[in-house]
């Protein structure tokens, strides 16, 4: 386990793009095997938002547990000081 943190630690940005692709893909062809892709126009309307969101949780993910890994608790802290100046 020390090695993993230690090579995450040492390539924080690779960590986090290989892991925001990982969950969004993940994500995508969970919901994509249980409804299918939507192939028309009225299935991709319908089904649109809920496909897509995957995409946008894969980053926010992904960095909240980088965040965690790398930094730790000052990590939240930081982050939290920032969001609420």
């Amino acid at each position: 386990m020390t090695d993993i943190k230690t090579f995450i630690k040492k390539h924080p940005v690779l960590t986090f793009f290989v892991l925001t692709f990982a969950i969004s893909w993940s994500g995508v062809l969970i919901l994509a095997s249980s409804s299918g892709m939507p192939a028309t126009s009225e299935h991709s309307e319908e089904l649109g938002p809920i496909v897509y969101l995957p995409f946008l949780l894969g980053p926010c993910i992904a960095s909240i547990f980088l965040t965690d890994l790398v930094y730790g608790k000052a990590g939240f802290r930081e982050l939290l000081s920032r969001l609420f100046r």
